[in-house]
């Protein structure tokens, strides 16, 4: 009679698991790809107000010079969005809400900060977000005259790096 040896039985084991652990790999890749909206998605947590939680960043509060005032504010306006994307997740997700929202944010955002502050802002902004700026801030992507042509580019090759 064939009676496997403990070496056979830490290899299958071993290989057992290998796979276990890589189908779970596979399966939260998978679902990381699902309705978060492309490229901008994956790496930026998909719609929100990127400026507003670079805005609420101590280290960037201070490399823009902001006021007590203006902290307050901008925290304030961190809780009103936050409640209000909360809502409109558990209502359904309604993505064409929650851009309209994330734009309302920035609106106000801007209306928070001066003229220096904001060009600051977008200026780590920038950094902090790479060439995938251009896909999430569509003033930006104004003021560059970037074309949709060369925006589904972008997404193109984000989606390859990918």
């Amino acid at each position: 009679m064939f009676r496997p040896r403990r070496s056979t039985w830490v290899a299958v084991f071993a290989a057992t698991l290998v796979l276990a652990v890589t189908q779970v790999a596979d399966a939260q890749r998978d679902e990381g790809r699902r309705g978060r909206g492309g490229p901008e998605g994956r790496r930026f947590g998909g719609f929100g107000s990127p400026m507003l939680r670079l805005a609420m960043n101590e280290t960037v509060q201070e490399a823009i010079k902001l006021s007590d005032e203006q902290k307050s504010k901008i925290e304030a306006l961190g809780d009103q969005y936050r409640g209000e994307s909360r809502k409109l997740l558990d209502d359904g997700g309604n993505r064409e809400a929650m851009q309209k929202l994330s734009e309302d944010t920035s609106a106000k955002l801007a209306e928070v900060l001066d003229d220096e502050q904001q060009k600051r802002l977008r200026g780590i902004s920038i950094q902090w977000m790479g060439a995938g700026a251009i896909l999430l801030d569509p003033a930006l992507a104004e003021e560059l005259k970037i074309t949709d042509e060369q925006k589904a580019k972008l997404r193109d090759a984000f989606e390859a790096n990918r």
